[in-house]
């Protein structure tokens, strides 16, 4: 399987990654890969201003000849799945993930749910329309009932992220991904392979990612970043309008 997009990564605009967003995209371009989303974060405690995300508006849409896609990665802030940016901002953004992070990183009052209330926090991000993802889901840190999720986010049309950090750090986030995965493959729901990059150095490495999705029979066309065309059709579908005919960010 062939990941052609990078649609999670962090620049040292969030203070705890390392590089610059010239980097990452020379980093992807060299990869050879499409295009990129930033995903800066929304509230962990060293992100900057939320002025951030209104000014990707200044922004081209190819950098170093990688297709520039707007996005964050926005914390989920309580357990009935609301986050942590405006709607304003939202809507101006191209990919929206929704991510629960270890409460002593975010900037507001949080902490670790029970698997129920986890469950009803990622159901509301699902159904809410102006996030595009749910992110790593994978993280046994906060479980969640798999069987009650995927079916809604298959028929809201909202992606489950494989994230290629979370594999990496624990033989249990595997298996949870495994079961995640073949509840998507079950369902139709559809899903990307990321790094979740904080530097150059795995930018474009989605080979754990990818190798779990083949052995588990995951079908390449639900993979949204798996071709060019694939992107482009999900971008069209969710947005209405062909945004890589943009000249600019927003």
């Amino acid at each position: 399987m062939n990941i052609i997009a990078e649609l999670h990564c962090h620049t040292n605009i969030s203070g705890h990654a390392f590089n610059s967003l010239t980097e990452m995209a020379q980093a992807a371009a060299k990869k050879g890969l499409y295009a990129m989303a930033v995903t800066n974060h929304s509230s962990i405690k060293d992100t900057l201003s939320h002025l951030h995300f209104y000014c990707y508006k200044y922004l081209p849409r190819r950098i170093e000849g990688i297709f520039l896609l707007s996005g964050s990665e926005i914390d989920l802030v309580d357990f009935e799945g609301h986050v942590a940016l405006s709607e304003d901002i939202l809507k101006g953004l191209d990919f929206r993930i929704a991510s629960k992070h270890n409460p002593r990183d975010t900037a507001f009052e949080s902490r670790y749910g029970t698997p129920e209330e986890n469950t009803q926090m990622y159901l509301g991000a699902a159904k809410n329309p102006l996030i595009d993802c749910l992110g790593h889901l994978g993280n046994v840190t906060v479980p969640f009932d798999h069987e009650a999720l995927i079916p809604v986010a298959a028929s809201t049309g909202t992606v489950i992220e494989v994230n290629t950090s979370y594999l990496k750090r624990s033989k249990e986030n595997v298996e949870c991904y495994r079961d995640i995965i073949r509840l998507c493959r079950r369902h139709d729901a559809r899903m990307a392979v990321t790094t979740d990059s904080h530097s150059i150095y795995t930018m474009g490495d989605f080979s754990v990612g990818t190798k779990l999705l083949e052995e588990e029979g995951f079908p390449e066309e639900l993979v949204i970043n798996s071709s060019t065309e694939r992107l482009r059709a999900y971008f069209l579908e969710r947005k209405g309008r062909d945004i890589f005919e943009d000249e600019m960010c927003l």
